[in-house]
């Protein structure tokens, strides 16, 4: 037999358990988001928007415009949506999710895998579990007023009910 069965006096389950584990305990959702898009000035484009317990494992990230392009991580605490940043090198302060602040700042959160000024090529992948107990808001920006960047986004991990 595939998986696992209990059946016994200690233990109230009855069940067999096969192939991907998280699609088979209950209240466990498997997330797979996956856009690509434009963004047009002045917008910001929601990706996820949970207020359920969330695990995030990969977010992959890219656009070609390094400056006004962002992503913003929203953490719901107490029911409000809260701007998740990175603290500034210098301890000057934080600093949000734009590629050129990530550069200029470097990222607790973030690995590069692409920054290429020349062919406007930037592409980051998380690099650290997050768990959000209240749940979280995802979505990428674009502050300009008047470009209108490219992006990518992957992001995998589970939502608990």
């Amino acid at each position: 037999m595939n998986g696992f069965f209990v059946n016994d006096s200690k233990h109230d389950v009855n069940a067999t358990i096969s192939g991907s584990l998280a699609n088979q305990i209950k209240g466990v959702n498997q997330l797979m988001i996956s856009n690509t898009g434009t963004i047009p000035a002045s917008t910001d484009i929601t990706v996820l928007d949970t207020t359920k317990p969330v695990d995030i494992d990969v977010i992959v990230w890219s656009t070609n415009i390094n400056s006004t392009s962002r992503l913003r991580i929203m953490p719901y605490i107490d029911g409000v949506a809260t701007s998740m940043a990175d603290v500034k090198y210098d301890g000057s302060g934080v600093a949000g999710f734009y590629p050129a602040q990530m550069m200029l700042y470097s990222s607790s959160f973030f690995d590069f895998l692409e920054y290429d000024t020349v062919n406007n090529y930037y592409k980051f992948k998380l690099s650290k579990n997050l768990t959000f107990a209240e749940g979280v808001k995802i979505m990428v920006g674009n502050t300009s007023t008047g470009s209108t960047p490219a992006y990518s986004i992957l992001i995998l991990g589970r939502e608990y009910d």
